[in-house]
Formats: structure tokens, C-alpha cells, sequence
């Protein structure tokens, strides 16, 4: 099973079509990024909400990402036995583990759960898409240290991460 989980905020247009997290231009990015860092491990990825709000505007409604997570985001994460990390994606998806903090705070924090799991914040690929070399830069180190803390909650050999 997964060792870590990627939670970015609500699909766009391709993920919406597809039914599958992180598929258009900024999960082809995100590709390339794990690629890059060298996480070769299985990776979950997923959505704070599953449905994409009209225009994309996610936080026109946020009674969603309060109320969806705790329905299926959060047990699902809960129920995963081989997960260590989970790599929250942005601001929508940082507020549920890093309450109050702005998203680039929120991209250089890690926190322990009291379920043992760790939580990484990073910048959404599709900022990077928007915010250049800068923010491309700090989600490499944030897949960084999510594969860091991999390891170090008992990743083997062949499940380093990089």
C-alpha cells in the first residue's frame, strides 16, 4: 500500500472528467517533480473535496472543506496501514493540518499526528504552474522532506522515497 498520500484541494477540469486526482497540467507537473525528487514509492493522491465547485472556486464554498474531509478524506487516511506521510498540497488541503497558518508558512512546516503519521505542507503544483521557479523550489523541498520522513518511520530499502 501507499506510504504517502499527496491531498490537494478539489479537482480541476481533467480530474473532474477523468475521476482521478492530479491527472491535468499541474498533476503532470507533480510527475515530473516526484520524478524528480526521486519518490518512487507508491503514492495515494486525492482531493480535500471530491466534486469541483462551479468555476473552480473552492473557496467560495467553505462549509465543503470542512464538513467533506471528515466524511471520507480523513478515516481513508486513518485506515491506510502502510501510510507514514501525507503531503498536504496547498492552502485548502494545509488548513486542516496546520489551522490558522498561511499557505507559505504552511509549506515549510511538518507536523507529527497523534496517529504517528506525519504531515508535510507544500505549495499545489498548480501554483508552481502560476508562481514560477520559486514556488516550483519549494515544493521539490517539501517532497524532500516528505520522503526524508519516509524513511525515517521504517521505510526499507526499496521504500526510501529517493
Amino acid at each position: 500500500g501507499a506510504t504517502i498520500a499527496l491531498v490537494g484541494e478539489a479537482p480541476g477540469k481533467q480530474e473532474d472528467e477523468q475521476g482521478r486526482p492530479f491527472v491535468g497540467p499541474a498533476g503532470k507537473l507533480l510527475d515530473k517533480l516526484l520524478e524528480e525528487v526521486g519518490i518512487s514509492v507508491t503514492v495515494w493522491r486525492d482531493n480535500v473535496v471530491h466534486c469541483r465547485p462551479p468555476n473552480n472556486a473552492i473557496r467560495e464554498y467553505p462549509d465543503a472543506v470542512y464538513r467533506c474531509p471528515s466524511l471520507w478524506l480523513l478515516p481513508g487516511l486513518d485506515a491506510m496501514p502502510n501510510l507514514r506521510v501525507i503531503v498536504a498540497m496547498g492552502a485548502t488541503a494545509g488548513i486542516l493540518f496546520f489551522p490558522g497558518k498561511r499557505a507559505g508558512e504552511m509549506a515549510t512546516l511538518a507536523r507529527k499526528l497523534p496517529n504517528g503519521k506525519v504531515v508535510v505542507g507544500s505549495y499545489h503544483p498548480a501554483y508552481a504552474l502560476r508562481g514560477g521557479e520559486a514556488a516550483r523550489e519549494s515544493i521539490v523541498a517539501s517532497l524532500r522532506r516528505a520522503a526524508h520522513y519516509n524513511i525515517l518511520l521504517g521505510g526499507g530499502p526499496t521504500d526510501r522515497g529517493y
